[in-house]
């Protein structure tokens, strides 16, 4: 578990502030008519999301001196999130905002988020596995970007059982803003 700095903390307070307004805008929300609660979710932000587990994913190719077999994790990591990330967009299609009934979330986006964290789980291994071949520096960051991809999926997680269980609010949608905004800047990436 992370301790994180002040300015850490501080960073990740104003980019809050920063996409507050965002978050507002409502991007999963609810509502129910005759006992039914049907979701909606914007698909450019489930997208981002991946993304970010993507992107996150691949900075551990730019670091020096990794042993081929956490780039081979890494590799199957990348491979598995940009799998689960073709068969989201494809059954998305082309559409804004997906509509579903609540009681049925579609694979497409529980397969991706298990895609994730499956890739997390096999970086997380690999470091396990080449400990004794690591800096401890370099063990650290690649532990950092396993637990930062594992951290976006539950963060997807934690938005669609929120607002399934229609419990979401806007602090919600705003902390899982700031939270991807925060893993994103840990990395370089924003």
């Amino acid at each position: 578990m992370r301790n994180p700095s002040r300015r850490g903390f501080l960073k990740a307070a104003l980019a809050g502030s920063a996409v507050a307004g965002l978050a507002a805008c409502g991007t999963i929300s609810s509502s129910t008519s005759n006992g039914v609660t049907t979701i909606h979710i914007q698909n450019a932000e489930i997208i981002s999301e991946v993304d970010t587990a993507l992107d996150v994913a691949k900075t551990v190719l730019g670091f020096t001196s990794v042993p081929a077999a956490i780039v081979t994790a890494v590799n199957t990591a990348i491979a598995l999130i940009e799998q689960g990330l073709a068969g989201y967009t494809a059954f998305a299609g082309t559409t804004t905002v997906l509509t579903f009934d609540s009681s049925s979330v579609p694979s497409a986006i529980t397969s991706v988020i298990a895609d994730i964290r499956q890739g997390a789980a096999g970086i997380a291994a690999a470091v396990t596995a080449e400990g004794a071949n690591l800096s401890a520096t370099l063990e650290s960051r690649i532990n950092s970007v396993a637990t930062d991809v594992a951290d976006v999926a539950g963060l997807l997680t934690s938005a669609v059982s929120a607002v399934t269980a229609d419990r979401r609010g806007a602090s919600s949608e705003t902390s899982r803003a700031v939270a991807i905004e925060a893993i994103r800047k840990r990395h370089g990436l924003a």
